[in-house]
């Protein structure tokens, strides 16, 4: 079970590592990985629009869904769920909270049954609310100060 990913050369190529059974797993090349969390990590094929996300699991295995983030916003895999550019998706891909017709500006990943996320309105204001595991809005968007 691999614990941690390092960066192996300029080009952003990653290897898993376990240092227990000194055993590793060449990912190839990731960008903007969280970290495992509930025994996945999410990355990115790249930076730019269009970037397709990974879900790799502790095993070094490597999914990709049909997701793809625009500059690569991915959020942390938690409470059985994950930040993939519009959408949270649950881990086989499939859109758990459809968040698509709003520009979030952040990350947004769940902790304790909630996720705070940052809307941009057409003017480029931001506003902040959080919600829950159905999408509600916990309370009215405030502007962010």
């Amino acid at each position: 079970v691999f614990h941690y990913a390092t960066n192996c050369n300029s080009e952003n190529s990653y290897i898993l590592f376990n240092a227990e059974t000194n055993q590793g797993a060449d990912i190839g090349v990731c960008y903007n990985m969280t970290g495992f969390s509930d025994g996945y990590m999410i990355a990115c094929s790249n930076r730019k629009v269009n970037s397709r996300v990974q879900i790799i699991d502790r095993d070094g295995n490597i999914f990709s869904p049909d997701i793809w983030t625009d500059g690569g916003k991915i959020g942390q895999y938690a409470e059985n769920v994950f930040w993939g550019g519009k959408n949270f998706y649950n881990i086989d891909g499939s859109v758990a909270i459809n968040l698509s017709e709003y520009d979030i500006v952040n990350a947004p990943y769940f902790e304790n049954g909630t996720s705070y996320i940052e809307i941009q309105n057409n003017s480029g204001i931001i506003y902040y609310t959080e919600i829950d595991h159905q999408g509600n809005f916990l309370f009215d968007p405030i502007k962010r100060s």
